[in-house]
């Protein structure tokens, strides 16, 4: 796989090409975000000759982010016993025996669940024909809430992060889409804002906010 994140966005950035062409044709219909970053999910799979191994959907990440999961991330998968090396080495002589010795046993493995060393990171929101104004909203609001989380992962990743905004409705006025870009950090211009919309002729189209 290619691994400089130059070249991983252009591997992403052509497959939603793909998205767009096959919602042209109505070959996807998505009615829920999954089905979005799905189909991102096997456009690039397809691109990659089905190799999955290091394309991953609601997946952990290896580093400070908890047990949140993420829509689709691009990475190495680490192992169990990989990541419980990376602990020790990390901690180095700092760590206190008693931890050494627990990190050393096997009881120790059971906290080292796999997780992803991400190059890229999507989170996806759909704002999809049928849904309430209600619905739009509270979309809104998490695609908010969304950039705030990825953006807090630029240790983690500082330059694969992106959030897709699939909008199916025409709900994302010019307003709002300054809303979204604004919820990002003053200081963290790469993070990555895509916005997909139907143009004119009624195609859709995608672009960075």
């Amino acid at each position: 796989m290619l691994r400089t994140c130059q070249n991983l966005w252009s591997l992403v950035e052509g497959e939603f090409d793909t998205l767009c062409k096959a919602y042209d044709e109505r070959k996807l219909r998505p009615l829920l975000e999954a089905d979005v970053a799905g189909y991102a999910y096997h456009a690039i799979l397809t691109r990659l000759d089905g190799d999955a191994s290091c394309v991953h959907l609601d997946t952990r990440l290896v580093g400070p982010s908890g047990n949140e999961k993420y829509d689709l991330v691009i990475g190495e998968c680490i192992d169990t016993e990989e990541r419980r090396r990376l602990a020790l080495e990390r901690g180095g002589d700092n760590l206190p025996e008693e931890i050494r010795r627990f990190l050393a046993s096997k009881a120790a493995l059971s906290e080292f669940r796999p997780a992803v060393g991400a190059d890229i990171i999507l989170e996806f929101k759909f704002f999809a024909t049928g849904f309430t104004p209600p619905q739009l909203r509270e979309h809104l609001i998490q695609a908010l809430k969304d950039v705030r989380k990825v953006g807090a992962l630029a240790t983690v990743c500082p330059e694969g992060r992106g959030i897709v905004l699939f909008d199916d409705t025409q709900y994302l006025t010019l307003l709002r889409q300054e809303q979204v870009v604004a919820a990002r950090g003053a200081d963290d211009r790469n993070l990555r804002i895509y916005l997909f919309q139907r143009d004119n002729a009624g195609e859709m189209k995608w672009r960075i906010l």
